[in-house]
């Protein structure tokens, strides 16, 4: 199909919506009919479109400053594709290799930060061999570059934090302890979220890369999902303040668990009896009484590769496929 509605599309635990630059496009990773693609639509339009030839993409999808390109990661193979959304086919910015690129930002100085499973690069946006620019111990979680592509900006891994790193002096410091998921608007501010689903905004100099003032609340109620390298906030922002956000349901980290429920075709809704968690894809079994799905157990740990099944029926454990 290629034009859709967006509650048909799966998004996944990791993907969010992206909002172009000057706030007139949205684009989204998602799964129609068992296939993963990117989709984009206007601002004013009510249906997202199709991008052709972005199958197994995956982790992050991000505009050009001008807002007619996007960049995005894809599996089989594992590289780094921009398209037009005027039409044509996909090319490499990074091709296969050993890199693996996810969470891509493309900045206005035509650079491109992205994340892999060795650290932390930047790359031309015409392609190139990535620089990396911190390994694993100093990898920012969802980076972006800032205007003027002087410093990268992000979340520490694990335990949060507003991080920068200054590319002229190849130096990290934290900004904000404890923020997550900064983002940069042309107001002059750094949005952030925090561990309660609260969204902030702190006065920033883009200039001399320093914090200016206290910071604001904007409003509660950002979904905040809980997943391996740590935590992330569901929003995106454009440059001009076009805000787009998952709501945050009960708040705070861990909002992002869900409750599995049954509905019937008159939209009565039963929950399933297993605690909040994190879910993925899940599937009935064809009896239609055992339920498999990806994601974590509490009390485990684990992450969302890892594949359970329960018994809807019998109401038992549920029983974990995968080993380590």
């Amino acid at each position: 199909r290629s034009v859709i509605d967006m509650q048909d599309i799966e998004v996944g635990i990791r993907e969010e919506i992206a909002v172009s630059p000057d706030g007139s496009r949205f684009a989204v990773i998602g799964t129609v009919d068992g296939q993963n693609s990117v989709y984009w639509r206007n601002a004013a339009e009510e249906h997202f479109r199709l991008i052709p030839g972005t199958e197994n993409a995956r982790e992050g999808v991000s505009f050009s400053p001008e807002g007619d390109w996007v960049v995005f990661a894809t599996t089989a193979p594992d590289a780094l594709m921009k398209v037009s959304l005027s039409g044509g086919a996909p090319t490499p910015v990074v091709p296969a290799g050993n890199v693996s690129p996810r969470l891509p930002h493309w900045g206005d100085d035509g650079t491109i930060v992205f994340t892999g499973p060795s650290g932390m690069y930047l790359v031309p946006d015409t392609g190139g061999e990535p620089e990396l620019l911190r390994g694993l111990s100093g990898e920012f979680l969802n980076p972006s570059i800032l205007p003027g592509g002087k410093a990268v900006i992000g979340a520490a891994l694990g335990g949060g934090g507003v991080m920068l790193l200054d590319l002229d002096t190849d130096s990290v410091r934290e900004l904000i302890p404890g923020g997550r998921d900064p983002e940069y608007v042309e107001t002059g501010h750094i949005l952030y979220a925090d561990d309660s689903g609260g969204l902030w905004a702190q006065p920033f100099d883009l200039k001399r890369l320093e914090l200016l003032g206290a910071a604001v609340p904007v409003f509660d109620g950002l979904t905040i999902v809980n997943w391996g390298p740590g935590d992330m906030a569901r929003y995106s922002v454009s440059r001009n303040g076009t805000l787009v956000y998952g709501a945050g349901g009960e708040g705070g980290v861990g909002s992002g668990r869900q409750r599995l429920l049954v509905v019937d075709l008159e939209g009565t809704e039963e929950p399933i009896a297993l605690d909040p968690r994190l879910f993925e894809r899940p599937k009935w079994s064809p009896d239609g009484a055992s339920v498999a799905y990806g994601g974590t157990e509490p009390g485990e740990g684990g992450s969302l590769s890892d594949i359970y099944t329960y018994n809807v029926d019998l109401k038992t454990a549920p029983r974990r496929l995968t080993v380590e």
